[in-house]
Protein backbone atom coordinates (compact mmCIF):
# COMPACT_ATOMS: atom_id res chain seq x y z
CA UNK A 1 0.00 0.00 0.00
CA UNK A 2 1.17 3.62 -0.70
CA UNK A 3 1.86 6.04 1.92
CA UNK A 4 -0.08 8.85 -0.22
CA UNK A 5 -2.98 11.08 0.93
CA UNK A 6 -5.25 13.45 -0.31
CA UNK A 7 -4.88 16.15 2.61
CA UNK A 8 -6.04 20.28 1.54
CA UNK A 9 -6.69 19.72 -1.53
CA UNK A 10 -2.64 18.14 -2.28
CA UNK A 11 -1.51 15.11 -2.48
CA UNK A 12 1.02 14.32 0.26
CA UNK A 13 3.40 11.45 2.05
CA UNK A 14 2.10 10.22 5.07
CA UNK A 15 5.40 11.56 6.92
CA UNK A 16 4.40 15.41 5.80
CA UNK A 17 0.73 14.51 7.13
CA UNK A 18 0.34 17.56 9.99
CA UNK A 19 -2.69 18.15 11.93
CA UNK A 20 -2.12 20.87 14.58
CA UNK A 21 -2.61 20.35 18.08
CA UNK A 22 -5.14 22.66 18.73
CA UNK A 23 -7.30 21.44 16.00
CA UNK A 24 -10.95 21.25 17.42
CA UNK A 25 -11.82 18.19 16.36
CA UNK A 26 -8.94 16.44 18.30
CA UNK A 27 -10.58 18.22 21.34
CA UNK A 28 -13.95 17.88 20.85
CA UNK A 29 -14.64 15.32 18.63
CA UNK A 30 -16.44 17.35 15.91
CA UNK A 31 -15.92 15.87 12.36
CA UNK A 32 -17.51 13.59 9.46
CA UNK A 33 -16.40 10.95 7.95
CA UNK A 34 -17.44 7.88 5.59
CA UNK A 35 -16.31 5.01 4.95
CA UNK A 36 -16.51 3.79 1.09
CA UNK A 37 -15.58 0.27 -0.50
CA UNK A 38 -13.64 0.57 -3.42
CA UNK A 39 -13.30 -3.34 -5.50
CA UNK A 40 -12.36 -4.51 -8.67
CA UNK A 41 -14.62 -4.70 -11.58
CA UNK A 42 -15.66 -7.92 -12.77
CA UNK A 43 -13.93 -7.54 -16.20
CA UNK A 44 -10.76 -6.52 -13.56
CA UNK A 45 -10.00 -3.43 -16.02
CA UNK A 46 -11.02 -0.76 -13.12
CA UNK A 47 -11.66 0.06 -9.51
CA UNK A 48 -15.27 1.22 -8.55
CA UNK A 49 -16.43 3.08 -5.41
CA UNK A 50 -19.27 1.92 -3.79
CA UNK A 51 -22.52 4.63 -4.12
CA UNK A 52 -19.68 7.10 -3.69
CA UNK A 53 -22.33 9.74 -4.44
CA UNK A 54 -24.19 8.93 -2.19
CA UNK A 55 -21.72 8.42 0.56
CA UNK A 56 -20.56 12.08 -0.24
CA UNK A 57 -23.76 13.48 -0.05
CA UNK A 58 -24.35 12.49 3.10
CA UNK A 59 -20.29 13.84 4.46
CA UNK A 60 -21.73 16.97 3.25
CA UNK A 61 -24.88 16.88 5.33
CA UNK A 62 -22.91 15.62 8.57
CA UNK A 63 -20.66 18.84 7.86
CA UNK A 64 -23.70 20.85 7.40
CA UNK A 65 -25.22 19.87 10.09
CA UNK A 66 -21.85 20.72 12.92
CA UNK A 67 -21.79 23.84 11.18
CA UNK A 68 -18.21 23.01 8.73
CA UNK A 69 -18.18 24.62 5.65
CA UNK A 70 -16.18 22.68 3.58
CA UNK A 71 -13.95 24.28 1.08
CA UNK A 72 -14.49 21.68 -1.98
CA UNK A 73 -17.16 20.47 -4.37
CA UNK A 74 -18.80 17.43 -3.87
CA UNK A 75 -17.50 16.34 -7.28
CA UNK A 76 -13.58 17.34 -6.02
CA UNK A 77 -13.81 15.06 -3.03
CA UNK A 78 -15.52 12.39 -5.44
CA UNK A 79 -12.71 12.93 -7.37
CA UNK A 80 -9.56 13.09 -4.84
CA UNK A 81 -11.54 9.45 -3.73
CA UNK A 82 -10.92 8.24 -7.07
CA UNK A 83 -7.55 9.40 -7.52
CA UNK A 84 -6.16 8.32 -4.22
CA UNK A 85 -7.44 4.55 -4.98
CA UNK A 86 -5.47 5.01 -8.17
CA UNK A 87 -2.34 6.29 -7.37
CA UNK A 88 -2.35 3.74 -4.03
CA UNK A 89 -2.83 0.73 -6.49
CA UNK A 90 -6.15 -0.45 -4.43
CA UNK A 91 -7.88 -2.91 -6.07
CA UNK A 92 -10.14 -3.95 -2.96
CA UNK A 93 -9.92 -1.72 -0.16
CA UNK A 94 -12.19 1.05 1.79
CA UNK A 95 -11.97 4.89 1.26
CA UNK A 96 -12.25 7.23 4.66
CA UNK A 97 -13.39 10.86 3.66
CA UNK A 98 -12.72 12.85 6.47
CA UNK A 99 -13.85 16.32 7.22
CA UNK A 100 -12.70 18.19 10.38
CA UNK A 101 -12.83 21.52 12.08
CA UNK A 102 -9.53 23.28 12.22
CA UNK A 103 -7.79 25.29 15.03
CA UNK A 104 -9.30 28.34 13.72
Amino acid sequence: MSNTYWLNGKYIQKEEAYVSPLTHTLHYGLGAFEGVRSYISHDKKSVNIFRLKEHTERLFYSAKRMGIKVPYSQKEINDACKNIVNVQKVKNGYVRPLIWRGRE
